[in-house]
């Protein structure tokens, strides 16, 4: 089964994010900052990172160069209610952006790509 981190800081968006991706029939793991984030990336196996930009320990841009670093096959989706744009985002080097706030649809939009290259790979 697909399995995705989801980290914000925030358990309300978290657990929305979480039971979107879950209807969409994938797995789903939550993190609630930067370090406990990679220290699931370390002990766990996954084929997407949604992560909100504003979280605690590393920001969600550091989060993405360190996924890079570490696993660069890795797609790192980004959100956020503040301040960016998607192409910022995508010259940054992640493979999706999602504004806050968000439905379904956006969430379903922005991963549903990498999730076919996953499966297709698989």
């Amino acid at each position: 089964m697909t399995q995705i981190l989801i980290v914000d800081d925030n358990s309300e968006i978290r657990g929305i994010v979480r039971e979107f991706v879950q209807l969409m029939g994938f797995g789903a793991t939550v993190a609630a900052s930067g370090r406990e984030a990679l220290n699931r990336l370390a002990h766990g196996s996954f084929d997407l990172v949604i992560t909100d930009l504003a979280i605690p320990d590393l920001d969600g841009w550091t989060l993405l160069e360190r996924v890079h670093g570490e696993q660069p096959d890795l797609p790192v989706v980004l959100m956020s209610g503040w301040g960016c744009n998607s192409e910022l985002a995508l010259a940054r080097g992640a493979a999706g952006w999602i504004s806050k706030p968000f439905g379904f649809r956006a969430v379903e939009e922005a991963i549903r790509p990498w999730i076919a290259q996953t499966e297709n790979r698989a």
